[in-house]
């Protein structure tokens, strides 16, 4: 069933139609950007635009597959590694995917070369952290050819807690060396990875053969350098995008994304700006207190929009009323572990989500049994969680390319990290490594069933749900953000928090700290029954 466009739908419309120029759409959470999106291409199609000239890039592959059963037949739908994966095959012949590549890459530099062997008892430790490394390089555009050792250290120290100190030089040393034998590997070979999809393009000065008149972006307040350079090369010379976000819902700068990326966009595209503020999926009081961090303007109600819950409650109560298929969110994971463990001990089913942090978390538990452990027994992975804390804590100290903000951002953390692992741990009652590592595999799940879902804000962006409970919230936004990007992007994440319920919102023994949420619910009633004790 086809429903008659809003009023800011058909602005857009209007503005693709009628205009020339390029569009930035403010889309807010729950406003319909995907399905705004396939109305366009719908319009151009019956307007007689030629099929073939559009392309939609969409964020995975998922997505895709559900697009294309939406979209004109003979639009194409891509995800942005699709669209580079081409653009190199068009340039370099057959491709071949080597999901491994930069590992062994590494591992025949390092032995091959007489550098270090494969029996040393660091050989994995460095060559997986020589391998996160190269990631980072190439994700971020880093200029490894003209970078100091010290610029080197310093990108090594921002991006990875655990790595080998005593060979930091190594590692940098050889950075360069890997990375240019990558590139020649899928010049000679076509051997690439996922990451060379976007950086190769980049790095060899590549423009797509095929370039469209007209792109669609989605999510465009989450495109990297590497993304929105693909992006904006897709197009020929005259052609016109529209890229849709939520300037927002931009808290994925930790993963390479630019938190301005949607500000970049319209100054690259000198592109008009329209809003779809609008919000089908959050009750009135949800966008009530939405509106007390982005702005009235920003987001609005929709006009059948329903009053909804919105309240804080107690532990007990928190207890007694949450139900499988419900969430829990938080600003970090140390809430989020402990709370896990006394569902689990309850009897009740939970899983915190994000396969990576528990990989992340495992890395971090073996480098520490390694480094301070002789034999694991619980008293002696807490000591070395411990020294591990306080080591990094120390080196954080040392850098003279980080003011005491951003030391004191670092170190929470790091504490954060450290009583996780902890906490998990204790919980367990793991009494070998191998334990420890399989109660933080058992933990984690990307999944949805039937099961209460524990997860932080950042792994929620993107996903709604009827009932959302979140603990913690004292710590939203988090305390440690002192710059002001830091501070824009607590922001953002408590407006994500705000905006992920469908019917309740609940926050468990207090509130956001944030003044404009906590005058909103001042004004409002508390719960019947037991309240926020």
């Amino acid at each position: 069933m086809s429903y008659p466009p809003s009023p800011q739908q058909q602005a857009i419309y209007d503005a693709v139609l009628k205009g020339r120029n390029s569009l930035i759409v403010q889309a807010t959470a729950g406003a319909g950007k995907s399905s705004t999106l396939v109305g366009i291409a719908e319009r151009l199609a019956a307007n007689g635009f030629p099929l073939e000239q559009m392309l939609f890039v969409a964020f995975n592959k998922a997505i895709v597959s559900e697009l294309q059963e939406k979209l004109p037949p003979g639009v194409r739908a891509c995800t942005m590694h699709s669209l580079g994966m081409q653009t190199l095959k068009d340039e370099l012949g057959d491709l071949k995917l080597e999901n491994f590549k930069y590992g062994n890459v590494i591992r025949d530099l390092l032995a091959d070369e007489g550098i270090l062997p494969r029996r040393h008892k660091d050989f994995r430790v460095i060559s997986d952290s020589l391998k996160d490394l190269v990631n980072t390089i190439r994700i971020t555009t880093f200029d490894y050819e003209d970078a100091s050792k010290e610029e080197l250290l310093h990108l090594l120290e921002d991006t990875q807690e655990n790595f080998p100190r005593g060979h930091a030089g190594l590692i940098t040393g050889l950075a360069r060396d890997a990375l240019n034998r990558g590139v020649k590997l899928a010049e000679r070979r076509g051997e690439i990875d996922f990451t060379d999809m976007l950086w190769l393009p980049w790095k060899l000065g590549l423009t797509p053969k095929t370039q469209y008149e007209f792109l669609m972006l989605d999510e465009a307040q989450d495109q990297s350098p590497l993304q929105r350079w693909l992006c904006l090369k897709a197009v020929r010379r005259g052609g016109r995008v529209v890229a849709v976000g939520d300037e927002f819902q931009a808290i994925y700068g930790f993963s390479g994304a630019s938190p301005d990326s949607m500000r970049l966009f319209k100054a690259a595209l000198d592109a008009e700006e329209y809003p779809l503020s609008v919000t089908w999926r959050c009750p009135r009081s949800h966008v009530e207190l939405a509106q007390a961090v982005i702005g009235e303007d920003n987001i609005q109600a929709a006009p059948n929009a329903k009053e909804g819950v919105v309240a804080e409650i107690g532990h007990q109560k928190f207890l007694s009323q949450i139900r499988e298929g419900d969430a829990v969110l938080a600003r970090t994971n140390r809430p989020l572990i402990a709370q896990a463990f006394e569902f689990i001990k309850a009897g009740r089913r939970a899983k915190i989500r994000g396969r990576d942090i528990g990989q992340g978390l495992i890395r971090s538990a073996e480098a520490i049994q390694k480094e301070y452990c002789r034999e694991y027994t619980p008293e002696a992975f807490a000591a070395g969680v411990e020294a591990d804390r306080v080591e990094k804590i120390g080196a954080l100290y040392r850098r003279s390319d980080l003011n005491e903000e951003q030391i004191q951002q670092r170190i929470a953390e790091l504490q954060d990290r450290a009583e996780v692992l902890l906490l998990i741990a204790e919980n367990s009652g793991a009494k070998t490594g191998d334990a420890l590592k399989a109660a933080i595999e058992n933990l984690f799940d990307d999944g949805r069933g039937n099961f209460i879902l524990l997860s932080t804000i950042h792994k929620a962006k993107g996903l709604e749900f009827a009932d959302v409970y979140v603990i913690d919230p004292e710590n939203l936004p988090a305390p440690f953000a002192r710059r002001p990007e830091d501070k824009q992007g607590e922001l953002c994440c408590t407006f994500v928090a705000l905006t992920r319920a469908k019917e309740s919102l609940f926050f468990v023994d207090g509130l956001p700290n944030h003044a404009g949420v906590r005058a909103v619910m001042a004004r409002k009633r508390p719960p019947q029954g037991e309240g926020a004790a």
